[in-house]
C-alpha cells in the first residue's frame, strides 16, 4: 500500500475519480487479502492465538466476512456518493 497508492494516486485524479473513494477500496481490498485462504496472513494470526482450532475451522468460519466484504466493494463501485456517507457513519 505504501509503494502502490503514491503511484495510482496522479492517474486516479487524473481520470477524475475521487480519491477518497479510491482509497477507501484499496483498504477494504488490503483487508479482504488478509483474511482470505489459503494466503490470508491474519488467519494465521488466529490460529496462533487460538492453537485449540484448527485452520480448517478458522477457514470456514471466514467465508461470511469475506463475502461481506465483496459486497461492500460492488456497493462502493456501483455508488461512489456512498462513501462519504459511509465516512460520516464511522466519525
Amino acid at each position: 500500500m505504501l509503494i502502490t497508492t503514491p503511484l495510482f494516486m496522479p492517474v486516479v485524479t487524473a481520470f477524475g475519480f475521487d480519491p477518497l473513494w479510491f482509497n477507501l477500496l484499496i483498504l477494504i481490498g488490503l483487508e479482504l487479502g488478509g483474511i482470505t485462504p489459503p494466503f490470508g496472513l491474519q488467519l494465521f494470526v488466529m490460529k496462533a492465538t487460538m492453537p485449540h482450532l484448527s485452520l480448517s475451522t478458522i477457514y470456514n468460519t471466514v467465508w461470511p466476512i469475506v463475502i461481506m466484504q465483496f459486497i461492500c466493494i460492488l456497493v462502493f463501485l456501483a455508488f461512489p456518493p456512498l462513501t462519504y456517507v459511509f465516512i460520516q457513519f464511522i466519525k
